[in-house]
């Protein structure tokens, strides 16, 4: 969680923190660690910003004649019908104008969301359950647009790409003018997944193979060392990891600039868990071929008030971009 409070035109960082539990899960023991934890921080009844990064989340470039808004969501639903599960009146639109990109002829393109109304309802539902009053649900790729917009300064007509790795899907995002172009899930690359591997390649349990992983990005608890021997196996998996990362992140740069017909990228930001692997961002820069760099969250918050020590930020992206206020 970020909270961050407003005075004037400065935007100071309140508080922040971290829990691991599976609520997504509802197990009634993680809720309620996940509700005493809240309780413990103050924000036990606040009105809070969520995000939701569920499988029936779909986000596609669409080119639709200008048209008025609820004729425009009509159009969308038509558009996403052969792309999602189910009844396409099942879903929840919502859409982006990308303003200043041109196309031939009279449509105009736009990036258009759909997701189960189902899922959002199930978010909305546990929001309240472990203590919080949801009043934004929006997914992981608009937070993550939030965050860049507060940190780096735009330049006009460069294309820069967020790849924030969560724990259960890594998000290849594509901005540029100050708005979101492109988004796609790159599939099997998360934090777990990694775990995962491990796991099976050392003949562990996930607990253990979870606990190796951390020691072996130097993060959790740092009485845990993992023996030269186990090192061996784990950069074998963080190996496969990082080449099949470089193949992903490839493809989605190739799809992006095709569909713009761009030459390159500018940058490479990097957040989520997944980015604390060490020497990460050297090695995509080196394989890519692209700047790439770790993105801090913080950097353009006032953070005294939560203290000016924050050990990898990265974690935060997609929490403070959601805490940002919408204008």
């Amino acid at each position: 969680f970020v909270r961050l409070k407003q005075k004037g035109d400065i935007l100071s960082l309140v508080s922040f923190g971290l829990i691991e539990a599976d609520v997504l899960g509802e197990n009634i023991v993680e809720l309620q660690r996940t509700q005493a934890y809240l309780k413990e921080n103050g924000l036990a009844g606040c009105h809070a910003s969520i995000n939701i990064e569920d499988e029936s989340l779909r986000i596609r470039r669409m080119d639709l004649p200008r048209m008025p808004p609820n004729d425009m969501k009509i159009a969308i639903r038509w558009n996403f019908r052969e792309y999602v599960d189910g009844q396409i009146e099942k879903y929840t639109i919502a859409y982006n104008t990308l303003e200043g990109v041109k196309i031939e002829g009279d449509k105009h393109p736009i990036l258009a969301f759909a997701v189960s109304g189902d899922s959002v309802s199930r978010m909305v539902g546990l929001a309240k359950q472990i203590g919080l009053k949801p009043t934004i649900i929006e997914p992981n790729a608009t937070a993550l647009l939030a965050a860049f917009d507060l940190n780096v300064k735009w330049e006009s007509d460069k294309y820069y790409i967020m790849v924030d790795m969560g724990d259960h899907v890594t998000n290849f995002t594509a901005l540029g003018n100050g708005l979101l172009m492109f988004s796609r899930p790159l599939a099997m690359l998360g934090y777990r997944s990694v775990v995962k591997d491990i796991a099976r390649n050392m003949a562990v349990s996930l607990e253990e193979a979870a606990a190796i992983f951390r020691a072996y990005q130097g993060i959790g608890n740092r009485k845990i060392s993992v023996p030269d021997d186990k090192k061996q196996k784990v950069q074998e998996v963080v190996d496969g990891f990082l080449s099949q990362l470089v193949i992903e992140i490839q493809r989605s740069i190739d799809a992006f600039c095709l569909m713009l017909n761009l030459d390159k990228m500018e940058a490479i930001f990097l957040s989520g868990g997944g980015s604390l692997v060490p020497g990460i961002s050297e090695y995509l820069a080196k394989n890519l071929g692209i700047t790439t760099k770790l993105f801090n969250p913080f950097e353009k918050l006032d953070t005294k008030e939560a203290g000016d020590m924050i050990t990898n930020p990265q974690l935060y992206t997609v929490a403070v971009g959601l805490a940002v206020p919408r204008r």
